[in-house]
């Protein structure tokens, strides 16, 4: 499993689920068992409604039936909340990735024993589409800002080049632009997303970004990361 792709929804690990099981039926009879009371607090009020119009049966006992039927159809939902709690721990013992992505090296091995605070098993990152960031000047983007800039619309396609010079495949989609000044480097961080169906980008490899127009290519020379597209979170430069 190390290194391999994975895809959302496929089971990567199994805790041992027997003592979860056990809690749930344990639970299951204790909703049962509510749900019975409930059932004769029910009848009782009923039988002491229809006796105190024949004053066979003082409201003093028609009030405590019920409240006794209240009282039961609490206990009920409170059965249900503790057995729906009971099924989500026992999923929990079933792990499944939440995305599609590459996983890391595996922990742990069968037999090992894990808890709350335990390190991760593994960790699955999203490799397609991966993130790229770069720090644009913030004099170049000055310009860019007066003609409006339109993420839906873009002017501008940006491009990769790999670290051996040649140019990546697939073209990319600018998406964010923060909203802030980097002031210790006068840059603003613009992110663009790219196909990666083969895995040739990975998180942490140094690219070249090009921007190019819809015509020709006109500017190049910003190395950045290329970042996890799980998180998009800027990688250090």
């Amino acid at each position: 499993m190390d290194g391999q792709t994975v895809t959302k929804g496929q089971k990567l690990f199994e805790i041992e689920s027997a003592p979860y099981q056990v809690v749930v039926e344990q639970r299951r009879a204790e909703l049962a068992r509510a749900r019975a009371t409930e059932i004769n607090a029910a009848a009782d009020f009923r039988r002491k409604k229809a006796l105190v119009g024949r004053s066979v049966v003082s409201g003093a006992k028609l009030d405590e039936a019920r409240a006794a039927l209240a009282n039961a159809k609490a206990d009920v939902l409170k059965s249900q909340a503790e057995l729906r709690a009971a099924q989500l721990d026992l999923g929990y013992t079933k792990i499944v990735s939440p995305l599609t992505g590459r996983i890391s090296k595996v922990r742990y091995s069968v037999g090992n024993l894990v808890g709350s605070d335990s390190e991760p098993l593994a960790t699955v990152t999203s490799i397609d589409p991966i993130h790229v960031t770069i720090g644009v000047s913030e004099k170049i983007l000055i310009e860019a800002r007066k003609r409006g800039i339109n993420l839906e619309k873009p002017s501008f396609v940006p491009t990769v080049l790999l670290s051996d010079g040649s140019a990546y495949e697939g073209e990319g989609r600018f998406d964010y632009i923060a909203p802030t000044v980097d002031q210790a480097t006068d840059t603003v961080a613009i992110r663009a997303s790219f196909p990666n169906p083969k895995g040739v980008l990975l998180p942490g490899q140094f690219v070249t970004v090009l921007v190019n127009p819809k015509a020709k290519l006109l500017c190049a020379g910003y190395k950045r990361h290329a970042n996890r597209g799980l998180t998009g979170s800027s990688s250090p430069g």
